[in-house]
């Protein structure tokens, strides 16, 4: 049976700045992202949004794209916070009528501000919540005793991003051979969390990328150890950075691919 939407990993925000102005023209583009409870994506569901809100106009978002995320867009006519929801509605199997699940409401919601377009307000710049913790762990080192160092950093507690950040390959153990196993290569970044599976690779891929929560290696000397330690971290908070920055779309295009519809 395949896995059911999940109301926690699944998420309400924003693809624009949510601040505009209340003239029923100006709209603020709303993301819904729908996943399971794997936490994985889930395509070609239909969203909707909804707010109590009796000043707004929502245009419904199209289904779901195959990283699980759909766009609506809303405008107001009224001064003031608006809160916005969002539910995912039943997949309808027309073979099992009675076993299609009900619709699911997700469990953020996203706040937007309508302002008066005489008045525009100067918005404080709000923090990201999205952060991970790291801790590692050194083996001791002897000096002329022993021949090399194992750190272990791991990633933990995360708030709007996963922990399995850690990108791995499958590599031979000796070249030629078939027998391989998991090698760290880098942190992931915003494309690898969307691409490569978590623990283990694909069957049959090539190259056999996978994700894991931890990195374990064995360094030659404690000036390697400081400086791959501050590599991770610099390489995390960049993909912190970077998952922030990429929730917030400009409009940046628009284009008809045939003829356009008639005004009016």
């Amino acid at each position: 049976m395949p896995a059911a939407v999940s109301p926690t990993n699944s998420k309400i925000s924003f693809a624009t700045k949510p601040h505009v102005r209340a003239n029923n023209v100006d709209v603020v583009a709303i993301k819904v992202r729908v996943k399971d409870t794997n936490n994985a994506a889930m395509a070609s569901r239909v969203v909707e949004i909804f707010t109590e809100s009796q000043d707004v106009t929502i245009t419904q978002p199209q289904p779901t794209d195959n990283t699980g995320v759909a766009i609506g867009y809303a405008k107001c006519g009224g001064v003031g916070p608006v809160i916005f929801r969002a539910r995912v509605l039943p997949e309808i199997d027309p073979q099992l009528p009675e076993n299609s699940e009900g619709a699911v409401t997700i469990e953020n919601t996203a706040t937007a501000n309508f302002y008066d377009e005489t008045l525009e307000p100067e918005v404080p710049p709000s923090p990201s919540q999205r952060n991970v913790h790291l801790t590692w762990s050194v083996s001791r080192y002897l000096a002329y005793q022993t021949d090399g160092i194992r750190v272990r950093i791991e990633a933990e507690d995360a708030n709007l991003m996963p922990t399995k950040i850690f990108a791995y390959q499958m590599l031979p153990v000796r070249p030629g051979e078939e027998d391989r196993v998991g090698t760290f290569d880098h942190v992931c970044s915003p494309v690898d969390l969307e691409e490569y599976p978590e623990d283990q690779p694909l069957p049959n891929s090539r190259p056999a990328w996978f994700r894991l929560e931890y990195v374990d290696v064995l360094l030659r000397s404690r000036a390697e150890v400081k400086a791959f330690i501050n590599s991770v971290v610099e390489d995390v908070r960049a993909l912190k950075t970077t998952l922030d920055i990429t929730e917030d779309l400009i409009p940046d295009g628009d284009l008809w691919i045939g003829t356009p519809p008639e005004e009016g």
